[in-house]
């Protein structure tokens, strides 16, 4: 509870559809307007739309630049990437199951609120010798 009102604080998608999933074929059921597996569903646009960080107080993306399940892009973005999170952490060489289980330290550190550069000095220690990809 912040300021009296409930909200999130901390919001960390790792390897999430916040662009939808590459391969959603619309003769699928999941792969609807209403859906958020299809990239160009209303539901996506509207939380795409958002003119402010609207998931929480502090929101980071932990994605994978070679995520098996989702793919890569997304109607033009990366499938993973948070649109107003205060940063995105991108591994180039991990796949999607590997996103969530390798990254579980950052995850954590992120509810401590890091910056940036902490991050990026304390990689090895997150990703196991991994390059990771913050700036791209």
């Amino acid at each position: 509870m912040l300021d009296g009102n409930l909200q999130v604080e901390t919001f960390v998608a790792v390897g999430g559809v916040a662009y939808g999933f590459q391969n959603c074929d619309r003769k699928h059921k999941a792969c609807n307007d209403h859906s958020s597996m299809y990239c160009g569903s209303l539901l996506l646009k509207e939380l795409n739309s958002q003119p402010n960080r609207f998931e929480g107080n502090y929101t980071y993306a932990i994605l994978s630049f070679a995520d098996d399940v989702l793919g890569v892009y997304c109607c033009n973005h990366k499938c993973a990437e948070l649109r107003h999170a205060i940063f995105s952490i991108g591994f180039p060489d991990m796949d999607h199951l590997t996103i969530s289980s390798a990254t579980k330290f950052l995850q954590l550190a992120c509810l401590d609120h890091p910056q940036l550069k902490d991050i990026r000095r304390s990689a090895k220690f997150f990703a196991d010798g991994t390059k990771i990809i913050t700036d791209y």
